[in-house]
Parts: structure tokens; sequence; C-alpha cells
């Protein structure tokens, strides 16, 4: 759908079914996180490649501020080849695809890395509650050596991973005694300068009585 709209956003997706979403497009509105609706802002363009723009500060006050959204980069009209909207899907149809990306199985890449994030059987992008935090697994394929992976929790720094060669094969286990409402993101760095990112896990570990 290319079409303008110059209304407030909210009444614009009152105009969508749930076959039709929206992608924030950097730079970014100032008001982009004054109105919420997971179902029909599912992404988040984290970086430009027009703009050689990250955007992860944006990111952290949407997580924040309670919105849920999938990672993607892309390269805009005037930009090719410098960044990627990465999907993980089971099915490489049309359909396939567009719902893996409803469902925030996506990652942000600056050249062809592989990054794949998990959390037991959920997968990046994923909400869900556990009743002991879960290990969190990390595999990546570099186009370079990757120079380190880091691991965010909370929009903070939680672990810094030092990388040598091009692929990874990581676990990162939080404190076993770690309980509430958590949101885990991880950053990935080429010792070229390219990054991914990828989709947020965000788990409500409820600890038994």
């Amino acid at each position: 759908m290319l079409r303008p709209h110059t209304y407030p956003l909210p009444q614009f997706w009152k105009e969508l079914d749930t076959n039709t979403f929206t992608i924030p497009h950097q730079p970014f509105n100032p008001v982009l996180w004054k109105n919420k609706d997971d179902v029909h802002r599912p992404l988040l363009e984290i970086y430009q490649g027009m703009r050689n723009n990250i955007e992860e500060s944006d990111m952290q006050q949407g997580l924040s501020g309670g919105h849920h959204f999938g990672i993607i980069a892309s390269s805009d009209h005037l930009s090719t080849g410098a960044s990627f909207a990465c999907v993980w899907s089971d099915k490489p149809t049309r359909e396939g695809i567009f719902r893996s990306m409803q469902a925030r199985r996506t990652f942000g890449a600056t050249a062809k890395i592989v990054l794949k994030v998990t959390a037991g059987d959920h997968w990046m992008g994923e909400i869900f509650t556990a009743k002991k935090m879960p290990s969190i697994q990390i595999e990546a394929q570099g186009r370079a050596d990757i120079e380190t992976i880091d691991v965010l929790m909370d929009g903070k720094l939680a672990k810094s991973f030092q990388c040598q060669g091009s692929e990874a094969n990581l676990i990162y286990e939080p404190a076993a005694s770690l309980t509430g409402q958590h949101i885990f993101f991880i950053r990935l760095q080429q010792t070229d300068g390219n990054h991914a990112w990828s989709s947020p896990l965000w788990i409500d570990v409820q600890a038994s009585p």
C-alpha cells in the first residue's frame, strides 16, 4: 500500500486489517512512541543504509515504553546492498515470510550476517512466561571476523563476548535468581565495522511461591 497519510496514525491504523502493517522509517518522527499498536507496527527499522544511521536509543525508548516490535535494517531507495531486513521462516513463501515478520522473527544487519537467538524453544521476537530464567542461545555467522557479541538486558549491557573468527555459538546464562519481566536484545559487531541486531525477547519469570 503506497499512499500518503496526513492524519493521526491511530486513525490510519483503523483503516487496516490484520494482513497489513506499518514500519517506522528513519529519521523517526518525534511522536513515534505516542501511539501503541503492536499488531499494525510489529517491526522497527534500527538502521538505514542511505544515512548510515543507527537508532538504538530510539529502540530502547520504545521498549521501555511497553511497545513490542522486531528489528530490521533497510537500505532505503537511494542505497542498495548496505543493509538487510532478515527473516527466519519455516516456509520460503511470500505468506510464510510475511507471517514471520508479523511474529517479529527477524533481525537487521549491515552485511549478509546470519544471527539466530533463542531461549529454549522460544525464538527472538517472542513474549513468554517461564518458571525459571532460561539460558539464551546465540548463533552467528559473519561475513568477516566477529569482534563482539553483546547481550543487553532491560537496556543495559549484561555481557560482552569477545569473539574470534567469523562464527560464534554462545550461551548466555542470566542469574538463576532473576524473576519478573525482562527484555533481552543481542548486538553483534564485526571487525570490519558491520553490525547485526536481533529482535528482543520478552521474558516474564514467574517464580513459584
